[in-house]
């Protein structure tokens, strides 16, 4: 009996962590529900938006969900999906301007290219890694919300999308004056103004020595902001660590890189890291911009 009792706890165990590690995708049923609603109310031609954060801003993972969720229920077949490019070009047309496609907007833009309901909703990023969604199926014309579905999916996509990964964009050329002299300007009130020079192979030796201590903190530094929803891979005019010398210690920072961008959580720098690492920079870029790299 008490082995009976033993063997029946492992195998509860083991059916519970199973159901731990099974994927969450709950689009397909999501589809399921909107298109039952969509063939109830005779809906026959939907358009999907983009999802939105829960705030109302852009969100890469409302931008995910709602294209898998279009796939979806293409194949469920109950309604036509159109694309959703027809709603940019007719937004295009009625503004003269590509602007970002709200909510409020599509229903408005609808008739436009003659749909029956617009499919919208917001997503939540939770601390497990899955995606909470709130999809609705909104009818054009009165804003009327005819159904609504929600669920969760795992978040198995990167934060980059078709950005290129740091890591992974091409170096950009940088001006070459080898020889010209990276020139320090400095002023206080008991000294005044004061120039100094010094030659490039002095200025790398410099910023080499710094680099082997600033490696770990740019790296989190980099990672922090990349994590930043309001930040785009696109406004980079560098790639970080580009102006690494050292081939070792660039494989090493962009190993560090991935690490804390990975991570749910990444340390912030320091009063202390973030003045050193200020003062590098304004160096490295002084030596990048008169000596190249």
């Amino acid at each position: 009996m008490i082995r009976a009792i033993a063997l029946r706890a492992v195998v509860m165990a083991a059916l519970a962590s199973a159901a731990q590690a099974a994927p969450t995708d709950d689009c397909p049923r999501i589809a399921s529900e909107i298109s039952r609603a969509a063939l109830r109310l005779a809906k026959k031609r939907a358009a999907v938006v983009a999802f939105s954060g829960v705030t109302g801003r852009e969100s890469l993972s409302g931008a995910v969900v709602s294209q898998r969720l279009a796939q979806r229920l293409l194949a469920v077949g109950e309604v036509d999906v159109v694309e959703r490019e027809l709603l940019d070009r007719a937004l295009e047309a009625r503004t003269g301007a590509a602007r970002r496609l709200t909510s409020a907007m599509a229903v408005a833009l609808g008739k436009d290219v003659g749909v029956d309901a617009v499919i919208t909703g917001t997503v939540l990023e939770l601390r497990d890694g899955r995606i909470e969604v709130h999809a609705r199926m909104i009818e054009t014309g009165t804003g009327k919300v005819l159904a609504a579905s929600s669920g969760r999916v795992d978040k198995d996509w990167s934060n980059f999308a078709d950005d290129p990964a740091p890591w992974d964009m091409p170096v950009p050329p940088m001006p070459s004056l080898e020889g010209a002299p990276v020139v320090n300007v400095s002023w206080s009130p008991e000294k005044g103004r004061e120039v100094s020079a010094m030659d490039c192979p002095s200025a790398r030796r410099k910023i080499h020595e710094m680099e082997r201590g600033m490696t770990d903190v740019k790296a989190r530094f980099w990672a922090i902001k990349l994590k930043d929803r309001d930040f785009s891979v696109a406004s980079l005019k560098r790639n970080p660590g580009s102006e690494i010398a050292d081939p070792q210690l660039k494989e090493f920072f962009y190993s560090r890189l991935r690490y804390w961008h990975q991570e749910d959580y990444v340390p912030g720098l320091t009063r202390e890291e973030y003045d050193a690492f200020s003062k590098y920079q304004k160096l490295l870029e002084r030596i990048a911009n008169y000596c190249g790299v």
